[in-house]
């Protein structure tokens, strides 16, 4: 994300779906929401995009690998990005999560706010820093950047 604007703007979006609560297969804000719906729901608002959501799969990595990476394909395939390698972080960044091991696929997709990491928990969506790791059973497995991040700029206004 290249512009202080920008950065703001997905703050307040982020902000937006503070305290919606976890259900899976949802996507309103609100009313209840999963990682992966919450996540491309942010990435639509600021990039004034909209996908049918009800495409992506909820959380499989702990139960089907498979059908995880498949989702995981998916959502790349609707939001071009690129894996970085490296520690580093920006803000509209997506942190790929999934079980510690190679027996898990994708299962927790996180956002990365202005100073912060946002996700869906076991309750809602929140701010949480990198100790929501420790929290779970769960590594990263890729950090994924847009490819036209110049998209997150604009003064987009859909829903």
């Amino acid at each position: 994300m290249q512009s202080a604007m920008a950065v703001a703007r997905l703050e307040v979006e982020l902000q937006s779906w503070e305290g919606t609560m976890y259900r899976g297969g949802y996507c309103e804000k609100t009313i209840a929401v999963d990682c992966v719906h919450f996540v491309s729901s942010v990435l639509d608002k600021m990039c004034g995009t909209y996908y049918n959501h009800t495409k992506l799969p909820q959380d499989t990595a702990f139960h089907n690998k498979k059908e995880a990476n498949k989702g995981f394909k998916q959502f790349i395939k609707m939001y071009p990005s690129y894996r970085i390698r490296g520690d580093v972080v920006q803000p509209g960044d997506v942190i790929v999560c999934g079980p510690i091991g190679v027996c898990g696929g994708p299962g927790h997709t996180m956002i990365v706010g202005r100073d912060s990491l946002w996700h869906v928990g076991h309750k809602d969506v929140c701010k949480a820093g990198l100790a929501v790791m420790q929290k779970g059973a769960h590594a990263f497995k890729q950090i994924r950047r847009l490819k036209d991040r110049s998209k997150m700029i604009g003064n987009h206004s859909n829903g």
